[in-house]
């Protein structure tokens, strides 16, 4: 999408949003795509103008630093606008997932710049969070569900409108499989999952998800140590998607966990648990050693609820990126435990 001249005398992402708003729908096709791009450049150019990551401003005692939200305030409109001009510019859903997971992305690296070097205060730590979740509302990274029912698990657990907005975005890629649950990586079927849920490199058995799609699939790789397996799916496509933050969590983060209870207590008996069940809880510290040692008794402690089946389960953050996988609880303190993501991230990266 060109740009006109008097868009030279403003900054690249105010010239970016007026040219989305003044592009008419005889643009449509390519001009949705070029307009993301444009705003994604402008955003870059400002976060990262010699292609690492910068942070303008300075702190100020008790204020943080106001040019940093400011900054992702910015992120957070642009996504808006984005979103707004997509039905006029003839967007596919695809495209605006495109465009969104970008976005999405961006975010979540800045952050865990930002997280690696300072303390993130609350206050900056929300304007995170809002910029990930008007990105997950504007620009979907899955299509609406038609026929997913437990969405609405969602909104009676999450009362926060930002919150409830993001973990949406993402409660369509947790699926159901074996006797536990999962979470889909990637658009073609890449679920990660507790090791013990699948037991074997090679085990087949079938992936549901929340509305209804099921597909074959075959465990692939996994590592008993780490308790994580993947499994890829066969013939699918276009599949809703959740990705891992860009850092941990720390004691006292926020948590959702959506899973998938068993149907049958370890003796055989019904359990007559609702399906997709989410609960909110919180990150209340860490097991001593290595984060990415062995997770037989997950390192990462938390406390929302969970039932059996819940072994795989994503524990997902305020933003809607996974931050760790419930895999256990520790029955003499009934407090549960799940993969750290510092296990997560080396299983998924090798």
């Amino acid at each position: 999408m060109s740009r006109p001249r008097w868009c030279r005398l403003i900054t690249p992402l105010t010239a970016a949003l007026i040219a989305v708003a003044l592009a008419g729908p005889a643009q449509a096709g390519p001009a949705f795509t070029e307009a993301g791009a444009a705003v994604e450049a402008a955003l870059r150019a400002r976060l990262a103008p010699d292609g690492a990551f910068v942070v303008w401003g300075g702190t100020a005692p008790g204020r943080g630093n106001p040019t940093l939200r400011a900054d992702l305030d910015r992120i957070a409109a642009a996504a808006t606008a984005l979103g707004a001009a997509a039905p006029r510019l003839g967007a596919t859903d695809a495209e605006r997932a495109a465009v969104g997971r970008r976005l999405a992305r961006l975010v979540e690296d800045y952050r865990g710049f930002v997280a690696a070097r300072w303390p993130i205060g609350a206050t900056t730590a929300a304007r995170f969070d809002a910029a990930a979740a008007a990105i997950a509302r504007a620009l979907p990274t899955a299509p609406p569900a038609t026929d997913n029912p437990h969405l609405a698990k969602v909104d009676a657990a999450i009362a926060d409108p930002a919150w409830r907005a993001a973990i949406r975005a993402v409660q369509p890629a947790v699926v159901s499989l074996g006797g536990g649950t999962g979470v889909n990586l990637a658009p073609t079927g890449r679920i990660v999952t507790a090791a013990h849920v699948v037991d074997e490199v090679g085990r087949r058995l079938t992936v549901r998800f929340p509305d209804g799609q099921e597909f074959p699939g075959v465990c692939t790789r996994l590592d008993a140590a780490l308790d994580l397996a993947v499994v890829e799916l066969e013939g699918a496509t276009d599949l809703p998607t959740a990705a891992l933050a860009a850092a941990p969590p720390r004691p006292g983060d926020d948590v959702v966990v959506i899973g998938q209870p068993g149907r049958h207590h370890p003796d055989g008996t019904a359990t007559g648990y609702a399906r997709w069940h989410v609960s909110v809880g919180a990150v209340r510290g860490y097991r001593a050693g290595r984060r990415d040692g062995e997770q037989h008794l997950g390192r990462t402690k938390h406390d929302a609820w969970t039932y059996w089946g819940h072994s795989g389960s994503p524990l997902f953050d305020r933003a809607g990126a996974i931050v760790a996988l419930h895999n256990s609880w520790d029955s003499r303190t009934a407090m549960r435990h799940a993969v750290t993501w510092e296990a997560l991230t080396g299983f998924l990266g090798r």
